[in-house]
């Protein structure tokens, strides 16, 4: 019963989670953007009809209506659905991996704004502030509550990490006259820095490089215009992102 529950809880969220990062590209402020997911009511972006709950449900809406709006047939993201479903995926692997209500929902914050920042980065090409220096200091402030790692450590790893990756962005700034990383990669690494400690961000890291190689192959194969792909910047936030989590659930 308490899969099923963390299953459906997961399918809720991730819907949740689709429409921030939708309603993202709407505001041109922060406040704006928490406004926007209050209102107004979830709509077709195509032709604005206001959707009822029917085609609301998360997991199933989609499947029903074979992936298109009932009023103007036009698709519907399918990327939708894939949040929903990844995020109910994860919560219940984090179920059978991890005992303690608190400890589920610190954990279960820790996993849902990952989700949310790779897929606002893989979207837009952003890291919001409003969600990386947040994220840093919940890593502090969880640590010093259940003492996984010592605050000495815990800060150490945001300040590694924020100094190791903007080492990097500038020097590849200062020697390629072109930004390669973004300052919010930057905050985001600094953040894992917080939640993991220094000793981790190396393994983080390589991760990270080798899940963005891997998917940059991957997506060059499958695209047209493969030199395009392999020589464009791609965003690095969904792979630290999976890196942080992978990593998390290995050594916690």
């Amino acid at each position: 019963m308490s899969v099923l529950l963390f299953g459906l809880v997961g399918m809720l969220l991730g819907s949740f989670l689709a429409l921030a990062t939708e309603r993202y590209s709407l505001a041109n402020n922060y406040r704006e953007w928490l406004r926007y997911l209050l209102s107004p009511a979830s709509h077709c972006a195509h032709c604005l009809h206001q959707l009822r709950w029917r085609e609301l449900i998360p997991g199933i809406s989609w499947l029903l209506l074979r992936g298109k709006c009932r009023y103007c047939s036009q698709p519907l993201p399918f990327t939708l659905l894939l949040l929903e479903y990844i995020s109910s995926l994860l919560l219940v692997v984090q179920y059978w991996l991890i005992a303690g209500l608190e400890m589920q929902l610190w954990m279960g914050s820790y996993t849902l704004m990952l989700l949310l920042l790779a897929d606002i980065d893989r979207r837009y090409g952003v890291l919001p502030d409003i969600l990386t220096l947040p994220f840093l200091w919940a890593g502090l402030i969880f640590h010093s509550l259940h003492n996984q790692l010592t605050a000495v450590d815990a800060i150490a790893g945001a300040t590694v990490g924020y100094l190791a990756f903007a080492f990097l962005a500038e020097g590849w700034q200062i020697v390629r006259g072109s930004s390669g990383m973004g300052y919010g990669d930057v905050k985001l690494f600094a953040a894992l820095g917080a939640w993991h400690g220094w000793a981790l961000l190396p393994e983080i890291a390589l991760l990270a490089a080798g899940l963005g190689i891997a998917g940059t192959l991957a997506i060059s194969f499958f695209h047209k215009a493969k030199r395009n792909v392999m020589f464009s910047r791609q965003p690095f936030g969904p792979y630290l992102a999976v890196a942080g989590w992978i990593i998390m659930f290995i050594k916690f």
